[in-house]
């Protein structure tokens, strides 16, 4: 962790307090160094996949203390900014289709595939929070190209995955 903290230009102190706050270029380039350092190139869609809502703090309060899932998800869309700047985070209708849209801003952020798997994979525990271990989306995009291994992708969220796209998303 050390050496991932260090090039990631991160000391163990700024993790210690909860009102330590991390940029979003450090938190990018911590999971980007993560996934080169350990050799594992879906690490951010790992870690998503078992992060627990109750984890982001008072954004996964807010979600997973609502009544339905379309007031979390309402709650999320109003309180993401607070959480974490220089980001869109929103809900888009297609005809039946709604979408959970989430990217990066920030142009200077130009690695950012691990931070898009995991925050997809938080978005979608979200989901099963609200509705069960066995919701299933009906799609997921990513912005960031095929990786080498898409086939745990698409397992892990039991839907089809589409990469190259304009946004990372989740039909439901």
């Amino acid at each position: 962790p050390d050496s991932i903290l260090g090039q990631a230009h991160i000391q163990t102190r700024d993790l210690d307090a909860p009102h330590n706050e991390l940029y979003l270029t450090q938190y990018c380039h911590l999971f980007e160094e993560a996934a080169k350092q350990t050799g594992n190139d879906n690490f951010g869609l790992q870690f998503g996949d078992a992060f627990k809502p109750k984890q982001l703090g008072a954004l996964g309060y807010a979600a997973t203390s609502s009544p339905t899932l379309s007031a979390a998800l309402r709650n999320m869309e109003t309180y993401f900014p607070a959480h974490q700047s220089k980001t869109s985070f929103g809900l888009l209708q297609d005809s039946d289709i709604l979408w959970l849209s989430y990217r990066i801003l920030d142009q200077q952020i130009e690695n950012r595939r691990q931070d898009a798997e995991l925050s997809i994979g938080v978005f979608c525990n979200i989901f099963r929070h609200c509705l069960g271990d066995d919701w299933a989306p009906l799609e997921i995009c990513f912005e960031h190209g095929v990786p080498d291994h898409p086939s745990e992708h698409e397992r892990r969220y039991n839907a089809p995955v589409r990469f190259g796209r304009r946004t990372n998303a989740i039909a439901f």
